[in-house]
């Protein structure tokens, strides 16, 4: 008699820690669970654990707009290139250091990825792009301080924000610009936590730890944005661009090129043709939390381009939902008594993913109706 045994799912976690993300119609939500992923069909009400395995717990996970490729990146920088149609592992890569974050590009052309002080842009592995290396780094934007925490893309992925444990916040240009500098915002008081860009527009909101939200606003559209040429820019290390080389003659002596010395002489013109930041507004949203707890900080957050809905969660298990820019409060609710690791919205804007890692829970709440859809929880501390 022979027996063909293969792995079918994982029962009794649901959650282990890293960020949580929905699929691209929002009717399931993927959660990683130790070295694995579990996918949770809310509408079917089912679950499944992909037939994928890492040797280390995964942390960091990303989904293409398309919907059907995910990257699992596990605690030391494993790379986990995954079909979910097929359900099988396409490509393994590692990166050479820890990954803090990592995000697709909304054309899914590009991953950008945060490792130690740098970010760097990789070619996105998929059908677009069809060659024999599935991360091919494109890109390396420099110039901090401290570890990369958060990243965030603008609508047309043409632009990348990253925020810092440094206390700042920058912002690059992926292509070769007209009217666009790489900008560095400060303000804060603490390392920043999440970075996110308003929907067809350069303005972006910072959340930093100790639960200061600042919104800032750019004097540029972003439609009104010049490309000069689809091309990689390179970065210094102190921020900035460096606007390419001439061409040569006959004898190997370099000249400048008349597309070279326009780009040079606007340089020396002013800062009053680029794009420049101002600090609009700040809040800090720490004074809503009421706890006993001595020091409450900043630990998720998230935010839809859409309705237009923040979401932040804390230390204490509390979470808020404002509509910005006003600022208004929308909800207030306490989960628990520990720290929110990862917050998501789906597509549609209408329900909300929640993961504690401490004790391994998983929600999934519909704020406008105030119900949860799903609510499951570990039970490594019953049995």
């Amino acid at each position: 008699m022979k027996f063909s045994y293969k792995f079918s799912n994982l029962l009794g976690t649901v959650y282990h820690k890293g960020n949580v993300v929905f699929d691209k119609d929002g009717n399931s939500v993927i959660s990683p669970v130790g070295n694995r992923v579990s996918v949770f069909d809310l509408k079917q009400n089912k679950s499944e654990t992909l037939p994928i395995e890492s040797q280390y717990n995964i942390k960091n996970v990303t989904l293409s707009p398309c919907g059907n490729i995910l990257i699992a990146v596990n605690e030391v920088g494993q790379c986990l290139v995954c079909s979910l149609v097929s359900k099988t592992v396409l490509h393994q890569h590692r990166f050479t250091n820890k990954v803090r974050s990592i995000r697709y590009s909304p054309n899914g052309q590009y991953v950008a990825v945060a490792k130690g002080k740098t970010v760097f842009v990789y070619t996105a592995p998929g059908a677009t792009m069809r060659q024999f290396h599935a991360f091919s780094i494109v890109h390396a934007l420099k110039g901090f301080n401290d570890d990369v925490q958060c990243l965030d893309w603008t609508s047309d992925s043409k632009f990348v924000v990253a925020g810092c444990r440094d206390m700042t916040t920058r912002i690059f240009s992926v292509f070769l610009t007209e009217n666009f500098r790489p900008c560095c915002l400060g303000s804060h008081m603490d390392s920043v936590v999440a970075c996110f860009f308003e929907e067809n527009s350069l303005d972006l909101y910072t959340l930093s730890r100790n639960g200061t939200l600042i919104v800032w606003r750019s004097s540029v559209n972003l439609e009104d944005i010049v490309v000069l040429k689809e091309e990689w820019v390179k970065h210094r290390v102190d921020g900035s661009e460096d606007v390419g080389n001439g061409e040569f003659n006959e004898a190997g002596e370099e000249y400048e090129t008349p597309d070279l010395k326009r780009r040079k002489d606007e340089k020396q013109i002013g800062s009053e043709l680029f794009a420049t930041y101002h600090k609009e507004a700040m809040h800090l949203m720490k004074t809503l939390v009421q706890s006993e707890q001595k020091f409450v900080s900043l630990t998720a957050a998230a935010y839809h381009q859409q309705t237009r809905i923040l979401v932040s969660g804390f230390s204490n298990g509390a979470f808020f939902l404002h509509e910005m820019p006003e600022f208004n409060l929308i909800h207030s609710l306490s989960v628990a008594e520990q720290h929110i690791s990862s917050l998501a919205f789906n597509c549609t804007g209408d329900w909300l993913s929640i993961a504690c890692a401490g004790l391994g829970q998983l929600l999934v709440w519909e704020w406008q109706s105030e119900t949860y859809v799903l609510k499951q929880q570990d039970r490594k501390s019953v049995v």
